[in-house]
């Protein structure tokens, strides 16, 4: 299995937007489906975002040495029953394990988040084994040619910043901006900087 349907879905997301081309940004997996695009489709990219992602090209057991298997662990003893409360319940206790341990975390707030929004997908203990197993058979990140922003948490429990510092390595011209206090997630106190960043670099000349 390999990522290639999550890069066929944001092209056919351009398709029926009738979109010849756009800025793209993607969180944690999504990072990797739009280094993919860029390598794949690149006359459909005009800049790309990555966060929280490890490289595009990385697969199976060389993705582990980006992953922190102690948070997967973490994850896989997380037991709430199949129930509408015990999606809530488990939504809320997976952004925890998420979140960076430097800020308070407020559950009170996360728990109305994720009751008007809520994914079922956090019972799937299986998921995240799925995805770092995928296979990647196309180009190296090295031949992405457009320009590239690498946001990541320096406080992210799940994925390990080394990551992001790869990527910023490998694709010549991107630029590695660290998060403060920012975990595996996309905090309201981060949002500012984040959109910031985006506007830049899709503003450059």
């Amino acid at each position: 299995m390999e990522f290639r349907p999550g890069e066929l879905c944001a092209v056919a997301v351009l398709d029926e937007l009738g979109w010849e081309s756009a800025h793209l940004v993607g969180f944690s997996l999504g990072g990797a489906v739009v280094q993919r695009v860029a390598l794949r489709h690149p006359e459909r990219v005009r800049t790309l975002t990555t966060m929280a992602s490890v490289p595009g090209d990385v697969a199976g057991l060389k993705a582990l040495r980006y992953i922190r298997l102690g948070t997967l662990a973490k994850f896989a003893r997380l037991k709430f029953p199949d129930t509408p409360e015990g999606t809530v319940a488990a939504g809320v206790e997976v952004a925890r394990l998420l979140a960076s341990p430097r800020r308070p975390f407020d559950a009170a707030a996360t728990r109305m988040a994720v009751e008007a929004n809520p994914d079922g997908g956090v019972h799937d203990q299986e998921a995240q084994s799925r995805q770092i197993g995928a296979r990647w058979h196309g180009p190296p990140i090295d031949g992405i040619d457009r320009p590239l922003l690498v946001l990541h948490g320096e406080d992210d429990p799940l994925i390990k910043p080394r990551a992001a510092r790869t990527i910023a390595s490998r694709v010549p011209g991107a630029r590695l901006v660290p998060l403060p206090r920012v975990g595996h997630e996309v905090p309201e106190s981060s949002w500012e900087r984040i959109v910031t960043e985006i506007h830049t670099l899709a503003h450059a000349p």
